[in-house]
């Protein structure tokens, strides 16, 4: 029998960074997840089983939130299903920006009913923001692009769009521009003409012309507008981290990127142990006391060859089964911290593990170095692909049709968006 045999994996959101929480959870420990999830897609879609991942799992239980993003109805919510499951040892995480902040904020009152990385408010906000970050990175002497710091509140005061003209955006371009702070941008989801996560701007008209569709929004943050790091996919890097109540980084996956999406989100990569950026990142983490799963995003500069640091996300990330696929398991790492407060040494990946959510006949098109596509075409012979969505014990003929056409769906729409093989996007 497994230890733990009374654990629940509670769960905020239902995309595929929830569902690799509650694989590595079954995995580990063979215990259910409870996903709190926001209301349903239309009814085609709900019969054909797109555009939910947790659907048709038999790892997952969902309970639908009507008001999900709204604070204080989730953490009733939250509430209502330890009520439910008083009888397990809960422990509670999330992926999602919005709601990775109101479980800090929340806190207090959630730590009686779960169990969960204890992360100290102000070492969230220090990640969460990314203004915030670029001044931890400049005191622990790690690199991140040269940035120029837009406050569209101000703008607004200084005459909006007509104060466009005089704003000092003195970078080369092309230009990468993302907003300070991700949580207060996804509110803005539906009201930003052509939002994105990142945006990729060619010129100071593109600029200017990002600016004024924000401030039409009504849009009060900060945004900040970045030195774009060139290079195609190949060269973005990754590390999926935990650092425990002790302040040991006790897990730590590295990798190099070989597919991602126009909006940044990760499709396919491969472990390798990069210990200079793992130190970097513990410098970070150890410099404002974080606690808890972190998704890390850097690239390597090809005019350099230097790691640029992008972000530390403060959360479980979208890809964070690429450390448990490479032999670092995820929950193992959160459940020895925060249920049996058990010391250990750091986990690291292996090396070689290929990772994604495509087949690799699909991925390799976009990996045009020789050398590189021959060694990990060897690996894929070898071990093939690991896929987040792949797993015996969840392989319902359903589960099965909604990874496929989910996989497929997303693939057609990559490649009608993604630059041609070799090339980045602006």
């Amino acid at each position: 029998m497994r230890e733990h045999d009374d654990l629940l994996l509670v769960a905020v959101g239902d995309d595929i960074g929830v569902y690799a929480l509650a694989r590595a959870f079954h995995e580990e420990y063979r215990c259910p997840t409870v996903a709190l999830v926001g209301p349903g897609s239309t009814s085609r879609r709900r019969l054909l089983g797109l555009g939910r991942v947790l659907r048709f799992s038999d790892l997952v239980t969902e309970v639908e939130v009507a008001d999900i993003d709204d604070p204080e109805s989730l953490v009733q919510a939250l509430e209502s299903v330890a009520e439910a499951f008083a009888d397990r040892t809960r422990v509670l995480l999330t992926g999602n920006d919005h709601h990775a902040q109101v479980l800090v904020d929340h806190a207090d009152r959630l730590r009686e009913l779960y169990l969960f990385p204890p992360c100290p408010p102000e070492a969230f906000a220090q990640l969460a923001d990314k203004e915030k970050f670029e001044q931890v990175c400049r005191r622990v002497d790690v690199a991140t692009p040269v940035t120029v710091r837009v406050d569209l509140a101000e703008l607004r005061a200084a005459g909006g769009r007509e104060a466009l003209a005089d704003l000092s955006v003195d970078l080369e371009y092309p230009v990468i521009a993302k907003p300070a702070v991700t949580s207060e941008h996804l509110e803005f989801y539906d009201r930003v003409d052509g939002w994105s996560k990142v945006y990729r701007l060619a010129d100071r008209s593109a600029v200017d012309d990002l600016l004024g569709r924000l401030l039409d929004a009504g849009y009060e943050g900060v945004f900040l507008v970045q030195d774009y790091i060139g290079g195609d996919d190949t060269y973005m890097r990754l590390m999926v981290g935990y650092r425990d109540t002790g302040g040991t980084v006790t897990l730590a996956a590295t990798g190099h990127v070989l597919l991602e999406g126009a909006e940044g989100v990760m499709r396919s990569a491969y472990s390798r142990w990069d210990a200079d950026g793992a130190a970097a990142v513990t410098r970070i983490l150890d410099e404002v006391g974080y606690v808890g799963l972190v998704h890390v995003n850097y690239k390597c500069d090809p005019r350099t060859g230097k790691n640029v640091y992008l972000e530390v996300n403060p959360r479980a990330g979208n890809n964070n089964y690429f450390a448990t696929a490479a032999g670092a398991n995820v929950a193992r790492a959160v459940v020895d911290d925060v249920v049996d407060h058990r010391d250990r040494d750091q986990v690291r990946a292996r090396d070689d593990v290929l990772y994604g959510v495509y087949p690799w006949r699909w991925v390799s098109q976009y990996v045009t170095d020789p050398d590189l596509r021959e060694h990990l075409s060897q690996i894929e012979r070898r071990d093939g692909m690991t896929s987040p969505w792949k797993y015996r014990h969840d392989s319902g003929l359903r589960r099965r049709y909604l990874t496929s056409a989910t996989s497929w769906l997303d693939w057609r729409q990559l490649v009608d968006n993604h630059p041609a093989p070799g090339e980045d996007y602006l």
